[in-house]
């Protein structure tokens, strides 16, 4: 059986206990690194509607529906669950370079 340690997960002294008879999907969620915990955390627990937006570098990111926009940032035309919207910008945001860098490289001489 595998060992859980209570330090990592509370963030106080280590202290580790046989898992008995925990379930192996419990197991699988207790043992996952942290990022993948808190991620299945935050993604049960929220149902934020989030819209794409996009800044004068078109660069992408989400932000709460009904949320006044940052200085700077547009709609992107997308909007729904926190994995939807970045599912759609993962798509539409194919090239990560800042839009003065790609101007850049295409004028004569920079390659």
């Amino acid at each position: 059986m595998g060992i859980l340690d209570a330090g990592k997960l509370a963030g106080h002294v280590a202290i580790s206990r046989p898992l008995g008879n925990v379930t192996r999907t419990a197991r699988d969620a207790i043992l996952a690194p942290p990022e993948e915990r808190a991620m299945s955390i935050e993604q049960s627990e929220d149902d934020t509607i989030y819209r794409a937006v996009v800044n004068h570098e078109e660069q992408y990111s989400i932000w709460p529906e009904g949320r006044e926009l940052p200085l700077g940032w547009n709609e992107a035309g997308k909007s729904g669950t926190k994995a939807e919207v970045l599912a759609w910008i993962e798509e539409v945001w194919t090239d990560m370079r800042p839009l003065s860098l790609r101007g850049k490289m295409q004028e004569p001489g920079q390659e």
